[in-house]
């Protein structure tokens, strides 16, 4: 900064000055407050999404609604024959 240029201002420009310089530290303070509040907020949602466990039920899993809704638009006749074939592999029937 060039501090020399305020020597020959007056009492008055000096004032403003200061009030200038004031303003400016307080709006810097107060963005740099809001970004430590922000990085904190964002840290604490970081660490709750990484310790809460991420299962699946039969009733919620994404690739099971994917299958089911496919089933859905089979027909009838061909969602049976299907049936057949798996009770046949697992039941051996």
């Amino acid at each position: 900064m060039q501090y020399e240029i305020y020597k020959n201002y007056d009492y008055n420009k000096l004032v403003n000055a200061l009030n200038n310089a004031e303003e400016k530290r307080d709006k810097f303070l107060k963005e740099a407050r809001e970004q430590s509040n922000l990085i904190s907020f964002l840290i604490k949602e970081l660490k709750t999404r990484l310790q809460e466990p991420e299962f699946y039920s039969v009733d919620n899993a994404p690739s099971l609604k994917s299958i089911r809704a496919q089933i859905l638009k089979m027909p009838q006749d061909e969602i049976e024959k299907i049936k057949a074939e798996v009770d046949k592999e697992m039941f051996g029937s």
